[in-house]
C-alpha cells in the first residue's frame, strides 16, 4: 500500500490491515502551485494566489491529503481567508483538481508536484518557497494480508532504493528542500 498522506497509512495501521514495521517512505508528497502553460497570471508565490480576480483550485480538506495541507499552510501564512475569495473548485482527487487547470479553466491551484508533473505539456509548475512549506509523504507498508511476504519485502526494499527513489525524482516524488528543515503534515 502507497498512500499519498502518513494520515492513511496511520489509519491502515490503527485499523490492522498494514504491518507497522514494514512501513517505509517511498517518496515525498510535496505541494506546488500548478499554472496554466505560460503562467500567463504572472504567478510566482503563494501569496500570488489571493490577487483579485484571479480563478484558483484547492483540495476539499477533509478529502483530500494536498486540501488538509493546504489549508494548514495558507492559515499558518494568514493567506487562507484571501486565497478562499479566489476558490472556483474545490477538488475531491489530486487527478480531477489538475484536469481543469490543464483546460484552462482555471488560472492557478495548489496541487501535489507530481500531478502537476503528469500534465507537464498544459501546466507549469510554481515551487513554494520552502520556508512557506508544508510537505507530506508517500509512505509504503506491506499488507496483513499479504501472501507472499517474502516477495513484499523485496519490492519494499526496492522502492527504497537509491534506484527507485531515483526514479521517483523523475516524476515528482523528490524533496528539492531539506526535509528535516520543514514541518511534515501528516
Amino acid at each position: 500500500m502507497v498512500p499519498g498522506s502518513q494520515h492513511y497509512m496511520d489509519l491502515a495501521i490503527e485499523k490492522e490491515v498494514i504491518d507497522a514495521d514494514s512501513v517505509a517512505i517511498a517518496g515525498f508528497m510535496i505541494p506546488v502551485i500548478g499554472v496554466q502553460k505560460g503562467n500567463p497570471h504572472n504567478i510566482n508565490s503563494v501569496e500570488d494566489l489571493a490577487k483579485p480576480g484571479l480563478k484558483v483550485g484547492v483540495g476539499e480538506p477533509e478529502a483530500l491529503a494536498v486540501g488538509r495541507l493546504t489549508e494548514k499552510m495558507l492559515k499558518e501564512l494568514g493567506l487562507y481567508e484571501d486565497v478562499m475569495k479566489n476558490v472556483v473548485l474545490t477538488g475531491g482527487s489530486a487527478s480531477k483538481l489538475v484536469l481543469p487547470l490543464a483546460m484552462g479553466n482555471l488560472d492557478a491551484e495548489i496541487n501535489w508536484m507530481a500531478t502537476c508533473m503528469a500534465f507537464a505539456d498544459k501546466v507549469d509548475i510554481i515551487k513554494i518557497d520552502p520556508n512557506k512549506l508544508k510537505y507530506s509523504v508517500a509512505p509504503i507498508g506491506m499488507t496483513v494480508y499479504s501472501k507472499k511476504k517474502e516477495a513484499s519485502m523485496k519490492y519494499l526494499e526496492f522502492v527504497t532504493s537509491k534506484e527507485a527513489q531515483d526514479i521517483f525524482k523523475n516524476y515528482g516524488f523528490a524533496a528539492y528542500f531539506d526535509p528535516e528543515k520543514i514541518e511534515r503534515v501528516r
